[in-house]
């Protein structure tokens, strides 16, 4: 279910600005400064070497200062929010929250600056004079018109990246909705006519923008306080004349009639049911005015259910919300050098913005806000879909680049994705290369349970992403309708639904008749369990890897892979479970199949485990886990644990290893040498051993609930082909990680066989 937000109070809003630190934020060292040679770096001599070589160039200021992540977040509070003109002081919490937002999403530091000035030519040259201080310049809460005289100013006389947030991010995410909402309602932008309500910087930067990108200015009809702004008015500022059309419309009710898109950042309630209805078919409403929009939501539905309709507010669908742009579009601007923010990124972030709105939703935007699948009712993403960082900045680096404002000549746009994609997802630098792999190799990997939407869900992901070529067992009817409900694409995706239940069951019946299963049993087996199905198909080869086990209890799957797929000599079949916990990569042994492993099976579980973890790159550092470190033993699960060791102590194994030993001192490296100097570990653990299947699945259970670990995925040993089971549990992230990994070990056995 989605999480509700509470009706916000005013005394839980103060309670909250007021509790421990003051405010919102607070500042942090980078460096450290614990000892007097670090403090001597820090500041005096060692300080005056970075000095001087800013002072030969300039441009080392990004080098050595915090000048390249820095935001200045600037205002007069000459319009503050809907509070108006409240000044400079009152401001702040608004400042102060707006910069927040930079470091919450865009990864970026920010300074909120009040300055007390109106007057334009003062406030610019207040702003001139500390700029050398930042990487960029977020303008805010700035009333019209003089917002746009000092924007301009400072742009023409700084070097850096200068926005007024208030017109142009909420521009951008304008943009990015019109985009998507004329391609559902199939209309060109060349095509359509505009109504804007409300004159001021937001409205003027909105009506740009799509001009920008194609909408014709004799289409566009401007209303402020007065009505249609037309070209025999003369009381129009230079900012209005540029929309002041020949027409004799003077009402919001004669623009209105048949318009295509109306664009409201006025008043609450301003359009009328008459005016909705003389609007053209397919009406697009971007009903912009807070708290209350100039015509609600479910007023607007009631009277026509073919509308468009986005709001500012979060309780209603299709939110035009500027945390969707301003973070990611400084980020984007700061990482190339940008000298400013052009008309080329802004379209650049409005149709990565449109585009990322027609992918499958992550679990955790569908866990915020509830399904959402791209249509009328999602036709621009949510401020907390985690894809944001990853496609923003890329596309405004890019179009900075191209369109020159870039002083990088020579930036690497792929290497600066993949950063991006590991700031969301730490994880995925552990896995990167075996993405490349995979992609180079692309490996036929079948899920079973194909009607299901999380495996659908995951084997689109899987095939847009060129992972490999995916397959679904299932229904291709039922598939289909879930895949066009959940807005899954299966162009890459290829589904089973007619196989040849007669040849496949002779071949079944072949493998397993001597343990008493008829040729019919077979057969009805295969048309009953698609588990099963896939194993066989597995073992026939018709398929490189399997994912099972999603609507199939763990114990069943694992009897039919046994039945069915021969197991490696010398190996003992395992489950190797693999956390992202704090940024860090935890590998868990064994998860799945041995309740109560032997001395000897914790050994082989143990080399097995090591040989893995160093296949997908990493160096083993093992911990056998028991409930107290180290000699112990008053307990049967210590003792074997222990005599695991003393087992290992006698061979010859190329890794780390230490046990037994409790979690704290397997995870903290500093209290193992503390309080055992002679342990032999050189780093903190990263394979840890269980005694049994219990403590590892409660051991990962608690992790995941009280750390906040990630599954990446799981990894099961001992089978001559690669198989990897899926829980009712697990994410669709999770789901792509485990066809990612059984695609992996494909190449893996490929690799062997040619030794």
């Amino acid at each position: 279910m989605p999480l509700k937000m509470g009706k916000i109070t005013k005394e839980d809003a103060l309670k909250y600005h007021e509790e421990g630190v003051k405010g919102k934020i607070e500042l942090s060292t980078s460096k450290s400064l614990n000892s007097p040679y670090l403090l001597s770096l820090a500041y005096s001599p060692g300080v005056a070497y970075p000095c001087l070589e800013i002072e030969k160039d300039p441009s080392n200021a990004y080098r050595y200062t915090s000048k390249g992540h820095l935001v200045a977040v600037i205002s007069n509070g000459t319009a503050v929010l809907g509070l108006g003109n409240i000044g400079a002081l009152a401001s702040k919490p608004v400042m102060e929250g707006k910069s927040v937002l930079f470091k919450q999403f865009g990864g970026l530091d920010a300074i909120d600056i009040e300055v007390n000035e109106t007057d334009v030519d003062k406030f610019v040259e207040c702003v001139k004079k500390i700029a050398p201080s930042f990487g960029a310049i977020n303008l805010e809460d700035i009333k019209a018109p003089e917002c746009f005289s000092i924007e301009e100013k400072l742009k023409a006389s700084v070097d850096i990246p200068i926005m007024h947030d208030d017109q142009h991010g909420t521009a951008i995410c304008t943009l990015a909705a019109s985009i998507n909402a004329l391609e559902i309602v199939e209309k060109k932008i060349s095509d359509v006519i505009l109504v804007v309500n409300g004159a001021g910087a937001a409205g003027i930067a909105c009506t740009r923008l799509l001009v920008g990108y194609g909408l014709k200015k004799e289409h566009i009809f401007m209303c402020d306080s007065k009505g249609v702004i037309h070209s025999e008015r003369n009381d129009l500022n230079e900012w209005k004349k540029e929309f002041a059309n020949k027409t004799d419309k003077r009402t919001l009710e004669d623009a209105l009639k048949g318009a295509d898109i109306f664009l409201g950042l006025s008043q609450p309630d301003v359009i009328t049911e008459s005016m909705l209805k003389s609007m053209n078919r397919d009406p697009i409403i971007f009903a912009m005015a807070n708290p209350n929009p100039e015509i609600k939501p479910e007023f607007a539905k009631n009277i026509r259910n073919d509308v468009i309709i986005a709001t500012g507010r979060s309780d209603y669908p299709n939110q035009i919300n500027n945390l969707l742009a301003f973070p990611y579009i400084f980020r984007g601007a700061l990482d190339v050098k940008a000298k400013e923010i052009n008309n080329e990124m802004k379209i650049a972030a409005a149709m990565a913005i449109a585009n990322l709105t027609k992918e499958v939703i992550p679990d955790r935007v569908n866990d915020l806000y509830g399904s959402k699948v791209y249509g009328k009712e999602y036709i621009i993403p949510t401020p907390f879909d985690p894809r944001l960082i990853t496609v923003i900045p890329v596309a405004v680096a890019e179009a900075a680049i191209q369109s020159g404002v870039s002083a990088n000549k020579n930036f690497d746009l792929n290497a600066y994705k993949e950063s991006l994609s590991l700031e969301v997802d730490p994880s995925a630098a552990a896995f990167r290369q075996l993405h490349r792999i995979i992609g180079s190799r692309m490996k036929k990997i079948l899920f079973a349970d194909g009607e299901n939407e999380d495996v659908i869900r995951a084997a689109s992901i899987f095939g847009a992403a060129l992972y490999g070529h995916p397959l679904l067992i299932g229904d291709k009817k039922i598939i289909e309708e879930k895949a066009a409900e959940l807005s899954a694409s299966l162009k890459k995706v290829e589904i089973l639904d007619r196989l040849n239940y007669d040849e496949l069951g002779e071949e079944l019946f072949k493998r397993v008749w001597r343990l008493g299963y008829s040729q019919k049993r077979c057969r009805k087996i295969l048309e009953n369990n698609e588990n099963a199905l896939g194993i066989l198909l597995l073992e026939l080869n018709q398929v490189d890897a399997l994912i099972i086990g999603r609507g199939t209890p763990l114990a069943s799957s694992f009897d039919q892979l046994k039945m069915l797929v021969a197991q490696k000599q010398d190996v003992v079949p395992m489950e190797i479970r693999v956390l992202n916990v704090n940024k860090k990569i935890m590998f868990i042994a064994d998860t799945c199949v041995h309740e109560f492993p032997t001395e000897e099976e914790l050994v082989k579980i143990a080399i097995q485990t090591a040989k893995k973890v160093r296949e997908y790159g990493f160096e083993p550092r093992l911990a056998f886990i028991s409930h107290n470190s180290f000699g112990r033993l008053d307990l049967a699960a210590s003792k074997k644990t222990s005599e695991a060791v003393a087992i290992l102590d006698k061979m010859s194994v190329d890794f780390e290893y230490e046990g037994e030993m409790n979690i704290s001192h397997a995870i903290d490296f500093k209290k193992l040498k503390k309080d055992y100097p002679l342990a032999r570990l050189t780093a903190a653990a990263n394979i840890f051993i269980m005694p049994g299947i219990r403590t590892a699945r409660i051991g990962v259970d608690l992790l995941q609930n009280f750390a906040k670990a990630e599954t990446i995925g799981s990894i099961l040993v001992g089978f001559e082909k690669p198989v990897q089971f899926i829980n009712q549990t697990e994410s669709v992230q999770e789901i792509v990680n485990c066809a990612c990994i059984a695609s992996f070990e494909k190449i893996l056995s490929e690799g062997k066989r040619q030794q």
